[in-house]
């Protein structure tokens, strides 16, 4: 399968983040059999080099790197929370500067849509969604604690 480079290059956009805050919604792993796990990472990799923090909606679903998040979410500049079981939310989007990333995974389709208005208004959507969400924690109570992930496991 080939993956048009355009929704490459709308994934990769976020490194151009001038607020230095990207609000993430990933609901579960399409956006990473879609655009593969190399790029994933390596833009991983620039959005921590442009020292641009993440902020990562999640369902239960996907929670792959959930021990990247438990012990590394400081040097990817990542917090992670998850959406209330009965929410879910799809396509994956990027909600950054005035800028909203929309792509649809499984429809190998994206855009975005560059406006302040409409940006601002989903941020502050996004922000009540989080304020609602519950967090990744250690202190869970289930007594156990997540193996450490591997050096290969961090960019993911």
């Amino acid at each position: 399968m080939s993956v048009p480079k355009t929704l490459r290059n709308l994934f990769a956009d976020v490194v151009s983040c001038k607020e230095k805050v990207a609000r993430y919604y990933m609901t579960d792993t399409s956006i990473n059999d879609l655009l593969g796990v190399t790029f994933m990472r390596a833009t991983i990799k620039k959005r921590v080099a442009e020292k641009i923090k993440a902020l990562s909606l999640r369902t239960f679903e996907y929670n792959l790197d959930l021990t990247e998040e438990l012990f590394y979410s400081s040097k990817f500049l990542r917090e992670t929370r998850f959406l209330p079981k009965d929410l879910k939310i799809s396509p994956y989007m990027i909600i950054y500067d005035n800028k909203s990333v929309i792509i649809a995974p499984k429809e190998k389709i994206g855009f975005i849509v560059e406006s302040q208005e409409f940006a601002d208004a989903q941020k502050a959507i996004f922000d009540i969604i989080w304020n609602i969400s519950k967090t990744t924690n250690l202190g869970s109570g289930d007594g156990q604690i997540p193996q450490k992930a591997t050096e290969e496991d961090l960019y993911y």
